[in-house]
């Protein structure tokens, strides 16, 4: 889209304007300026609509209304239109505010305001036209409503406010500060949060924001709707996340790719440039090469945000105001190219980077390696740059004084250095890079010539010709074009260009205009962009109709031109014959001028003038298909190759089965890859048997799978009978039901049956694995597949019906490689995978000992007890039961013991330590709850558990227990007990005895006794 000058409009006594507000909907224009002027215009079409002639240029327009209202003496700063309630709202530089309406034709003064203290920087209706929010430069807010009552006022502490937006809801309010920062408050003045500003210089102000309300609808959902302008001429987008379209305009296949953040794209040829932010709070910038169906082929990081950006097929150029930054694309290096020039510097060059006022050392030999760390760090240079262009031989950087510099590629070695009396904000360099197209902000096109010189050593450039105002060379050529908003150069003819000139396209042959084209797809060329210029022939896209569905473009939008040359030829050839198109090829060498030929020739089997255009073409292909065609005698034949090679398949189909040669009209379509059709010509009988249909079917399965339609491939495979390709989509697909399937069908030698296994073993579906393992005869792998899941119950089993009898050590192996992290919780959970349930509750009882030592809670160390205890239990049960008599289990045990003899004493005492911490924590419990008695028998049982608890514990809490129940005879014992351990405190054992047993005597009281009921014995009561 491009928008040039269709009206002046003069302004009484060339009065300075500061403010304008469209009413688009009903044509209303409000202009402001100085002294108090403004004035309401009324702007109407002349053509009524769909009568305009077509691509005769935009429709022109007249005013029907002039009327200039009274009523401001400051200069107007602020218009803003309620279409709702056709009202208007002007502010001047005095605060006072005015509301206008239109009564009868006619604009009359309906309210005035005046806070009379601050100037408004922001006025803004909502949607439904029923509130209006003021903000003041000082910080001050008052939201009114349309009849003239104020609804809240808020002062915003420590800000002054520059404009303000409604959310298309009417929910919120965006402000922005003098400073550049954006706040969001809700409709009750509550702040809610800031949004982050992604302009590359924090202190450049916001010229102007824009938050579309929907009231004209979306073009699709989640589209961009708020817009922050900057004075630096940048443009904020926002919109949660922004998605490309890789489009193939050829097939109309689509590849969408979410791009977050994004900052610039360019391209060259069939690779993508694109630039995105990085994390906020950071200043890196990532770069990334897409290919033509976006995928990624190589990215970078950059630590300054780029303004400008080139790509060619072995070159990335990154620019700001200062730092120049190349890469050398590795992937699409020509390798003689970078040999020769890694030759010549004896370095790297696949990244460098420069500050531009550096360009003497800019491609040195002896350059110091330099950092974007080192440069962004340096002050900025007076003279920046403000474009760039690049080949892959050439890089043009403009600078902001008007010096052009001309740069060798890859090398970077400076080539020349011209001065031009143009600021361009756009370059483009030609197919051979000998000219120049510059394109400044008033869209005045001119063009240069540049001067291939030899690159300028070191020492010779300097500062004072590099600022010279003379020039070095190089032309600017006699050639201004007007209104011009977009240039392409031919890719194939340096001579010949394009350009959009307002709402023409112009084709340029060296500097002469050919007609202006027109296209009869569209109403006119106002939306057309150029997409590519090549062989005679111009593709645009009608970018605005791509903008109504951008992610189903259609391929109507796409509309293609040919240059004046490639239309006369086709007449000549249609009216005078192919002689004359021979004389006009000649004086207009072209190769796609003498192809046409060639296929004109063909047609009218008229191999002599085929063969000629195809030598001028350099065409050996050509050559050798006219060999053939003269070896046919059928002309019905020739016909139809013809129509083949002149890419008219179904013509030549036709004829071939108007010849009853479904074979060939089969052949055909396989030589073209539709295989889709292959598979209907088959279908309808002859033309091809099972094994090319089962050939087509796989064709079509690539042709799905290439484009990752997995489940459309697995369709096609399975009529294809494809069995790897099969378990490849089967496996993506995560369809293991039918992988299973393919599995237990394949025979036991099948080559794809191990790789089958494998990702079975990948997902952790053992039993499949194990399955096909055991099918190719493969035990160990089979153990080794379970071992590697963690299934040692499985891998055990296996090991003992097969007797493989490395189990146990591959066992320990990886038991010791856990230990050794000292991760015991997860080597007892391996042992008792693997039901060695013996090295489980060894391990455990060594956790309880542990926690022991921790003084960790006794009721803790009892539970990892009894858990060591009952794996002592299930170890017996496993041992017995593996067993079928119980002669059998009792040799089993005995053998048990043998094997096991130094663990048995652990195996055969798997309780003792549960005992002996239920006695201690048993015993507490009873003394708190007033148990005396009983708790004193109960810490008397701890006495034969030494080896479990320590006997300093034990006798101190029985010596404690029996002095409060009064059994002082038991309590002397214990005493007795403590002063014989040797220790630091032996000598307060002592006194502590003395005191106690001076007091008392060590007598314990008489205690009922009971009577055994196993022994008829008597014992004391517990």
């Amino acid at each position: 889209m491009f928008i040039y000058l269709s009206k002046k409009i003069a302004i009484p006594n060339c009065a300075n304007l500061q403010t304008v507000a469209w009413n688009n909907d009903q044509g209303w224009i409000a202009c402001g300026g100085d002294d108090g002027l403004l004035k309401v215009l009324k702007l109407e079409s002349n053509n009524p609509p769909n009568t305009q002639a077509e691509n005769k240029g935009a429709p022109t327009s007249q005013l029907s209304m002039n009327q200039t209202l009274e009523g401001h003496n400051g200069s107007l700063m602020i218009a803003t239109w309620n279409r709702q309630h056709q009202k208007l709202t002007t502010s001047d530089s005095n605060g006072l505010i005015i509301v206008w309406i239109l009564y009868k034709g006619m604009w009359y003064e309906e309210m005035i305001n005046n806070r009379n203290k601050g100037l408004v920087t922001g006025m803004e209706w909502n949607k439904d036209g029923q509130k209006i929010c003021i903000v003041y430069e000082d910080g001050a807010v008052i939201l009114g409503s349309v009849d003239g009552n104020r609804i809240w006022g808020k002062e915003v502490k420590n800000t002054n406010l520059a404009h303000v937006q409604w959310s298309p809801d009417g929910k919120f309010l965006l402000f922005a500060t003098t400073t550049g920062q954006l706040q969001l408050f809700d409709n009750l003045g509550t702040f809610v949060t800031k949004i982050s500003n992604f302009s590359s210089n924090s202190d450049v102000k916001i010229a102007s924001m824009h938050w579309y309300n929907g009231s004209r609808g979306y073009i699709q959902l989640r589209v961009p709707c708020l817009a922050i302008c900057y004075e630096d001429g940048k443009v904020q987008i926002l919109r949660d996340q922004k998605d490309q379209i890789f489009w193939n305009t050829s097939s109309n296949e689509k590849y969408p790719r979410s791009v977050e953040r994004l900052v610039s794209m360019t391209s060259a040829g069939e690779y993508c440039l694109i630039t995105t932010k990085g994390d906020e709070g950071t200043e890196q910038t990532n770069i990334t090469v897409y290919n033509a169906i976006g995928t990624p082929l190589e990215s970078k990081t950059l630590d300054f945000t780029p303004k400008f950006t080139a790509i060619s097929k072995s070159n990335v150029l990154i620019a700001n105001d200062d730092i120049l930054f190349h890469w050398q694309l590795k992937l699409l290096s020509n390798a003689k190219t970078v040999a020769k020039f890694d030759a010549l510097l004896k370095k790297d060059v696949k990244e460098r980077v420069f500050h531009i006022d550096d360009i003497v050392t800019i491609g040195a030999n002896n350059e110091a390696t330099l950092t974007t760390a080192d440069l962004i760090t340096r002050s900025s240079s007076d003279d920046p740059i403000i474009c760039i262009a690049a080949s892959e031989t050439v890089l043009v950087v403009a600078r902001q004084s008007g010096t052009l510099l001309q740069y060798q590629l890859p090398s970077l070695v400076l080539e020349n250095v011209y001065n031009i009396p143009v600021r361009p904000v756009s370059l483009a360099l030609n197919c051979n890079s000998s000219r120049l197209s510059i394109l400044d902000n008033y869209g005045v096109l001119k063009l240069f010539e540049l001067e291939k010189k030899q690159p300028l050593q070191r020492g010779i450039a300097n500062a004072s010709n590099v600022i010279s105002p003379k020039f070095t060379g190089g032309t600017l050529l006699d050639f201004e074009r007007k209104d011009v908003w977009d240039i392409k150069w031919a890719t194939d003819n340096p001579e010949l260009f394009s350009i959009m000139e307002k709402t023409r396209l112009y084709i340029f042959k060296n500097l002469d205009p050919e007609e202006p084209l027109t296209c009869s797809g569209c109403k006119n060329l106002l939306n057309v962009d150029i997409c590519e210029f090549e062989n005679l022939q111009i593709k645009t896209v009608l970018l605005d109709d791509v903008i109504l569905d951008p992610e189903s473009p259609q391929q109507t939008s796409i509309v293609n031109f040919e240059v004046k040359w490639l239309r006369d030829l086709r007449d000549i050839i249609k009216n005078t014959g192919l002689n004359e198109a021979i004389q006009f090829a000649e004086d207009r060498p072209h190769t796609k001028l003498w192809k046409i030929i060639a296929e004109a020739g063909l047609q009218q089997l008229n191999f002599e003038v085929a063969t000629k255009a195809f030598i001028k073409c350099q065409d050996y292909q050509g050559l050798e298909f006219i060999k053939r065609l003269k070896k046919l005698e059928d002309p019905a034949k020739k016909k139809a190759e013809i129509a083949a090679y002149c890419l008219n398949f179904d013509e030549a189909e036709k004829l071939y089965l108007d010849m009853d040669r479904k074979d060939l009209a089969v052949d055909i379509r396989m030589r073209m890859g539709d295989w889709f059709r292959v598979v209907q010509l088959i279908k309808t009988g002859g033309g091809g048997d099972d094994l090319l249909l089962e050939k087509a079917w796989n064709q079509i399965g690539d042709f799905y799978y290439d484009r990752q339609r997995w489940s459309q491939a697995v369709t096609y495979y399975v009529q294809g009978r494809n069995t790897d390709k099969l378990i490849e989509l089967y496996y993506l697909l995560e369809d293991f039901e039918n992988l299973e399937k393919i599995a237990n069908g394949l025979s036991e030698n099948h080559p794809q049956l191990k790789n089958l296994a494998q990702k079975f073993l990948s997902v952790g579906l053992s039993d499949q694995a194990v399955n096909i393992f055991m099918k190719l005869g493969d035990v160990p792998q089979a153990i080794n597949s379970c071992v590697h899941l963690n299934l040692w119950s499985t891998a055990i089993e296996l090991a003992e019906k097969h007797k493989f009898k490395d189990i146990e050590n591959i066992l320990n192996k990886y038991a010791s490689h856990i230990l050794k992290s000292n991760k015991k919780k997860e080597a007892i959970e391996l042992y008792r995978k693997a039901n060695y349930c013996q090295k489980s509750a060894l391990l455990i009882f060594e956790i309880a000992k542990e926690a022991v030592k921790n003084k960790e809670s006794a009721l803790d160390i009892k539970k990892l007890y009894v858990l060591g205890a009952l794996e002592i239990e299930r170890y017996h049960n496993i041992q017995k039961s593996s067993r079928n008599n119980p002669t059998a289990a009792l040799d089993g045990l005995l053998a048990e013991d043998v094997q096991n003899i130094a663990e048995s004493k652990v195996l055969d005492n798997a309780w003792r330590g549960a005992e002996a911490y239920h006695f201690y924590v048993l015993a507490q419990k009873q003394f708190y709850q007033g148990q005396l008695e009983s708790a004193v028998i109960t810490a008397d049982y701890l006495c034969e558990y030494e080896d479990i608890i320590d006997p300093v514990t034990i006798y101190s809490l029985l010596a404690l227990l029996s002095l409060h129940a009064g059994f002082y005879g038991t309590c002397s014992k214990a005493m007795i007990k403590l002063e014989g351990i040797e220790g630091p405190h032996q000598q307060y054992y002592q006194d502590l005895a003395l005191q106690i047993f001076t007091k008392y005597k060590p007598y314990d009281p008489e205690v009922e006794l009971v009577v055994c009921s196993n022994c008829l014995g008597t014992m004391k009561e517990k």
